[in-house]
């Protein structure tokens, strides 16, 4: 299993700052933040709290590169083409069939003896919850620990922990680290930055053959005329 240290958080941070170009006064107004208060949180003085990776996500920055030091990007630009021809009121759902779609052809494979995946798991889970789905909830349930062991291991009080897997709150950068150091997901999953669903579709879309590909998005094409 990988692993990282908040020292390595706040380095990749500095690192990322240069690459971007930025300096110190020009990072902490994006963050709505003084020169002095980003100062100390790239130098660790200050823990850098969700509403600040919140901030950095939202100006471009890669919260996963930032805690493990691995991008998640993907390139899913057909499902995305899909995707967008649904308006607001109507994405969702059709979001789940084509979901629903993309785990059928994923069970043809592992019923062919495709080995089941993290992401198998996880996009299986979240169509079995979908609007309650929380990432905590999920990890506790895979790894078969109770609440008081999870808090434990993220070195957090059991209240703390429950607020935490509600989504009522959302970790800080050393607990996210910690988080990603127990359970190797994506770190940025746990922060609900974005739908994570959708995350989990691309996932698996990327592995996809043409042939699956061009089925899930007849699926698609499909429900925007039922739609």
């Amino acid at each position: 299993m990988n692993s990282t240290h908040y020292e390595d958080f706040c380095s990749r941070m500095k690192n990322y700052r240069k690459r971007l170009g930025y300096n110190q006064t020009e990072m902490g107004k994006k963050l709505g933040i003084s020169q002095d208060d980003y100062s100390k949180r790239e130098n660790g003085h200050i823990i850098v709290s969700f509403n600040n990776m919140k901030s950095l996500h939202e100006n471009g920055i890669d919260i996963d590169e930032l805690v493990c030091g691995k991008s998640s990007n993907v390139s899913t630009e057909e499902l995305d083409i899909v995707m967008s021809e649904y308006d607001d009121s109507t994405r969702p759902f059709a979001m789940k069939i084509i979901a629903e779609s993309i785990m059928h052809y994923r069970n043809l494979e592992i019923m062919s003896g495709r080995q089941v995946t993290d992401e198998d798991r996880l996009l299986d889970y979240m169509l079995k919850q979908w609007d309650e789905f929380t990432m905590l909830e999920y990890v506790r349930t895979v790894m078969h620990y109770s609440q008081d062991t999870m808090s434990s291991k993220l070195y957090v009080t059991r209240k703390k922990y429950r607020k935490y897997e509600k989504e009522i709150i959302y970790p800080y950068a050393d607990t996210l680290v910690n988080m990603y150091n127990v359970y190797n997901y994506r770190p940025s999953m746990y922060l609900n930055l974005y739908d994570r669903r959708y995350y989990v579709m691309q996932r698996i879309w990327m592995e996809f053959n043409d042939e699956q590909k061009n089925k899930v998005m007849r699926m698609g094409n499909m429900m925007k005329e039922i739609l």
